[in-house]
């Protein structure tokens, strides 16, 4: 009896590092929290992680559980499979899909950490997902994670490929970036997404390399019924030849909506045709589907849309820099997503330590931070905090503790994120340019 898998191409064409090692391969159970959203269980190590994947693989879903990632991640480049295991199928007797899957159905939320040199290689011929997670249903949410720039994740020839979910069959991603390569099978590639079935995905990056077939994307492989929003790509869809390959969304379908995001990163696939789409800047082809609000420089994606598209602007490199373009963008917004940089591009209020959700230690602790030069002033507390500054590829430069006036050399031109954390846990985020 073969099993017939649901995928919607075959359809239609027209921080500081861990303190603990890298990771050795072993698993290890957590000790702290009780999976409440009050206290959450905490993931502190690499061997916690790899608990947690061979537990959703076994089966246990954790429905309604919430978990938070404690620390950064080193996972050394060890294989690691995918937590959970996509397996939605019908059969020539019974047309109603199976729910076979392996998912995780709780909240995982990054804490705004990196995991770092993370490895997903095909692990199995059969049609999947893999990424970091290799499906999501409804009831999942990720949210506030870095893929670093260290990690390769790679599927088979049939697999939905993606840094952050694989087969997205509902759910919720919000504010995650990813800096690593993401290769495609000869399915959905995405840089946070393979392929995203009535999905919210909002705030989210790409900086990093998607290297796919057609149905690739910056954020998303193929999006049908989804509404993605505030979120942007400057990695390279590195696709020759392939169709349907775009900054943001490959192939957009059925209600979809993108809304209020940018590309600037180059599109390197088939220019295409008046009956099938090639490259594109933001989106491949709006089937049924709509953009609003979206922008992108030509003359870094190297193409435009095919035909013109509603709601997909192209403007200049200096007019995405200007600070007018942030709040372009936070038009129509209920609350607003996009800060302004000086002299750059936009940047989510996340990566930029506006987030609501961050507590500031530095009016809790009285803690100042200062740029003076090629220096940073810390200065005003008599408690110690631990300081760590990150490029914007998501390396460590410096990791220090200080508990009184200090000056810290940053020995590097370019944007840097200064993470200052109490022994409490309080927490402050900022941006610096030196």
């Amino acid at each position: 009896m073969k099993k017939i898998y649901s995928i919607m191409l075959s359809l239609s064409i027209g921080g500081t590092m861990s303190a603990f090692a890298a990771w050795n391969g072993n698993t290890e159970i957590w000790s702290k929290g009780d999976g409440s959203q009050n206290s959450p269980f905490l993931i502190e190590n690499e061997a916690q992680l790899a608990h947690f994947q061979a537990t959703v693989t076994a089966g246990e879903a954790y429905e309604g559980k919430f978990f938070r990632l404690a620390a950064n991640l080193d996972m050394a480049g060890r294989d690691f499979a995918p937590i959970g295991f996509y397996d939605d199928y019908t059969t020539s007797d019974n047309p109603e899909i199976v729910k076979n899957s392996k998912v995780f159905l709780g909240t995982f939320d990054g804490d705004y950490h990196t995991i770092d040199n993370l490895s997903v290689h095909p692990h199995d011929t059969e049609l999947g997902g893999a990424a970091l997670f290799a499906v999501s249903y409804p009831q999942t949410t990720i949210k506030n994670l870095y893929i670093g720039a260290g990690s390769v994740i790679e599927g088979a020839a049939y697999e939905n490929v993606g840094a952050i979910v694989g087969f997205g069959s509902g759910g919720t991603i919000e504010n995650c970036c990813n800096m690593g390569t993401v290769k495609g099978g000869s399915f959905c590639t995405g840089g946070i997404v393979g392929i995203a079935e009535h999905m919210s995905i909002s705030g989210c990056v790409n900086k990093g390399v998607v290297s796919g077939h057609s149905y690739s994307g910056g954020i998303a492989g193929q999006a049908y019924d989804c509404t993605v929003t505030s979120c942007y790509s400057t990695g390279k869809i590195d696709c020759p030849g392939a169709f349907l390959a775009a900054g943001i969304v490959g192939w957009a379908l059925e209600s979809t909506t993108i809304s209020n995001c940018y590309a600037t990163g180059e599109v390197d696939a088939a220019p295409g045709s008046s009956w099938l789409a090639g490259k594109s800047p933001i989106c491949g082809e709006l089937e049924n589907a709509t953009a609003s609000n979206c922008y992108y420089v030509e003359a870094l994606t190297g193409c435009k849309p095919i035909t013109p598209q509603d709601g997909v602007e192209a403007v200049t490199e200096s007019d995405l820099r200007s600070a007018a373009m942030a709040d372009k963008l936070n038009a129509e917004l209920d609350t607003p997503a996009w800060a302004a940089v000086s002299n750059g591009f936009p940047m989510l209020l996340w990566e930029t330590g506006q987030s609501g959700s961050i507590s500031n230690v530095a009016v809790e602790k009285g803690l100042t931070l200062i740029q003076r030069g090629e220096n940073l002033i810390i200065g005003g507390t008599g408690e110690a905090v631990a300081i760590s500054i990150f490029d914007a590829a998501g390396r460590t430069i410096i990791a220090s503790e200080v508990s009184g006036d200090t000056t810290i050399h940053v020995p590097a031109k370019g944007t840097f994120i200064v993470v200052a954390i109490a022994a409490d846990g309080t927490k402050t985020t900022q941006k610096f340019i030196f």
